[in-house]
């Protein structure tokens, strides 16, 4: 899907380059497909970040959402071949419907990146969260600065007076493509990687807790009792110290304790106050902590493995995150 983005992103400047170098009547073929490949930048948005945060499959169906900005460049097609049809109104219909992409793509991008980043949290331990949401920046940024140049190419429509304007906007445009391809290339886990995994998990459920009362072995007649939930992952955390698994999921540790997944999630989230992701991590540190203090020498490249933490950046960031200070300014404070 990142690569049908970036195809759309290299179609749209190469027509623009086309169209300032070239000569030809103001609404001409190459700004028809100019109109199509801006217009088309945000529906593929939209998908991409549909599949990196929806667990639903997605179906071929979904790329109709690129019919609009077809239509848009068809109508702009026929206004330049046929002289009955003026250009007014295809300029019109293309300025409305790059407002209402914009509009619907920051939802999306707002609200699939938010969700995701909490589904994500609750399942995993070992993934980078800042990742989504500096893609989702990134997205962000590229929505508004192709509005304000598809805005500027709409209302000067010769290139005239804004060519200077657009091709400062363009410049930042493609610089921020880059890291988006990058990033997107670099996070860990998409929605259907957890559907996947969760549908793994509740085949084992199936198949390994036949026996498990229907509302599960901890709850009570009216609710779920966090506090029991609470004190079995306690235990088995201290007894076989399951965080020190870099890989570790909420999978891993509903068996461990013979419940359900979804308590034990619900039951992180209202007692500890915390992600999965984060009651993980957090005890990462605190063993960290502890392995600082009692083998003061160790460097900390090794105390990081040590502890589960799957990269070393991930170490300091979730250091920092909960203890407020670097390791290096701990073992300091601590050691003196």
């Amino acid at each position: 899907m990142l690569a049908w983005f970036f195809a759309v992103c290299a179609g749209l400047h190469l027509t623009r380059v086309i169209r300032i170098s070239g000569s030809g009547s103001d609404f001409d073929l190459v700004r028809c497909f100019y109109i199509f490949f801006t217009l088309a930048i945000y529906p593929l948005a939209y998908i991409y970040i549909r599949r990196l945060t929806c667990p639903t499959k997605l179906k071929n169906w979904q790329f109709l959402v690129l019919i609009p900005s077809l239509v848009v460049c068809i109508a702009a097609i026929l206004a330049s071949l046929l002289a009955s049809i003026q250009p007014g109104p295809v300029i019109y219909l293309y300025k409305i419907l790059l407002l209402v992409e914009v509009a619907v793509t920051v939802y999306y991008v707002i609200r699939g990146t938010k969700d995701y980043i909490t589904n994500i949290d609750n399942y995993y331990s070992d993934h980078d969260s800042s990742k989504p949401r500096k893609l989702a920046k990134l997205l962000l940024a590229l929505c508004f600065f192709s509005l304000l140049k598809g805005l500027f190419i709409a209302y000067d429509f010769d290139l005239t007076a804004s060519i200077w304007v657009t091709g400062a906007i363009s410049l930042i445009y493609t610089i921020i493509l880059f890291p988006i391809g990058y990033i997107g290339s670099k996070i860990e886990y998409t929605a259907s990687d957890m559907l996947i995994d969760i549908s793994s998990y509740d085949l084992y459920e199936e198949d390994m807790l036949p026996h498990t009362p229907p509302e599960d072995q901890y709850m009570d007649e009216n609710n779920a009792n966090y506090n029991r939930i609470a004190a079995a992952i306690e235990k088995v955390m201290d007894d076989e110290k399951l965080y020190l698994r870099p890989s570790l999921k909420i999978s891993d540790l509903a068996r461990a304790i013979g419940s359900n997944r979804t308590y034990v999630s619900d039951s992180i989230n209202n007692h500890f106050r915390l992600s999965f992701h984060d009651y993980v991590n957090s005890r990462r540190v605190q063993y960290a902590q502890e392995l600082i203090l009692k083998d003061g020498d160790d460097c900390l490249e090794q105390i990081s493995e040590t502890c589960g933490f799957a990269s070393e950046s991930a170490f300091y960031r979730n250091f920092k995150k909960f203890t407020g200070c670097t390791p290096n300014e701990y073992r300091k404070k601590k050691l003196k």
